[in-house]
């Protein structure tokens, strides 16, 4: 089986700007004494990948909960507020990977998502690519219950150079969906249940890794408090 530290050369946290619904950036909500940021920086580090945020405005949107900004690679949109495609394009345009390598892009609003959620994609995936790695575009998952065995959720998801280098070109074609962007391309897409079964604390009733905040209800269900800090 091929290794993931050897093709991962890159971890995205899609950061964003300012959350209508949840009145202030989704990076900086906090749990357990962390921002959503911080909880998925250290997480995701024990993969030892170099992270970048992308942020909808600029640095200082992406803050600690103690009010310093973030440690890590920050690149800001050149077109805030226009969606992950756009922010990936302008990323990818200015700072473009190599071949053959793959990138894992995670949204600021999964904070649950770790290094190991990351390791279980990768091994299903390898295993089901065979000899086939350099034809697959995308490793990513689909809810359980979902009837297209096809429908990936566009993040968190490993994504191949091969597709993030060519999104200029799309964007320039029209594109402006991840998630159509990514249904017609080869890719490997792991059942949610597979994931949860090889995560080996994971219990019933608990939130599954990819549970997303995205309303003040959600954010209650992650951490019990009703608005944000």
């Amino acid at each position: 089986m091929e290794e993931l530290t050897s093709h991962l050369q890159r971890i995205i946290i899609l950061a964003g700007g300012k959350s209508s619904r949840m009145g202030v950036a989704k990076a900086n909500l906090v749990f357990h004494g962390e921002t959503f940021l911080e909880h998925l920086t250290r997480t995701l580090s024990p993969l030892g990948i170099p992270i970048w945020v992308l942020a909808s405005e600029n640095s200082t949107s992406v803050l600690s909960a103690n009010g310093k900004t973030c440690r890590h690679h920050v690149d800001c949109d050149q077109q805030p507020y226009a969606g992950p495609l756009m922010a990936l394009c302008g990323h990818i345009s200015r700072h473009p990977l190599s071949p053959g390598a793959w990138v894992f892009v995670v949204g600021c609003d999964t904070p649950l998502v770790d290094e190991r959620f990351v390791r279980v994609l990768w091994q299903v995936g390898a295993a089901r690519m065979s000899d086939h790695l350099d034809e697959v575009e995308a490793i990513g998952y689909r809810l359980p219950g979902s009837l297209d065995p096809l429908e990936m959720t566009p993040f968190p998801a490993l994504i191949s150079s091969r597709f993030l280098n060519s999104l200029p070109q799309r964007v320039n074609e029209g594109e402006r969906s991840l998630f159509r962007a990514l249904q017609s391309r080869p890719k490997v897409v792991v059942e949610g249940k597979l994931i949860l079964e090889s995560l080996a604390d994971f219990a019933a009733g608990d939130l599954p890794p990819w549970f997303n905040v995205n309303t003040p209800a959600e954010y209650a269900a992650l951490t019990g408090l009703t608005e944000p800090l």
